[in-house]
């Protein structure tokens, strides 16, 4: 990812798998190279709703989550910037 962004390649979004998302990643990609990324989260990350429940550490499990809710900002511990998480829907497609 350092060499793409070295090599000047242009995109906007890095895509990850829910192993690829760790606080380290995130770190790296938001802090260091400053770019976006879409990924999959376990149901039992733990997420604090807003700035302030996550400065007196009241968290709770993404599984905790309305189902069919929009988008949620959210806080995870580590991290000193929020993120975004949307429900994933599935999409099946239909035969002629």
């Amino acid at each position: 990812m350092k060499r793409a962004c070295a090599n000047n390649w242009r995109f906007d979004y890095v895509p990850a798998d829910s192993w690829f998302f760790s606080v380290e990643n995130i770190q790296v990609l938001k802090g260091k190279l400053n770019l976006n990324f879409i990924s999959t989260l376990k149901s039992n990350r733990k997420v604090a709703l807003s700035k302030e429940k996550k400065l007196i550490k009241e968290y709770i499990n993404i599984e905790s989550l309305q189902s069919g809710q929009q988008t949620v900002k959210v806080w995870l511990e580590e991290l000193n910037f929020p993120l975004f998480l949307t429900n994933r829907k599935e999409v099946k497609a239909s035969g002629n």
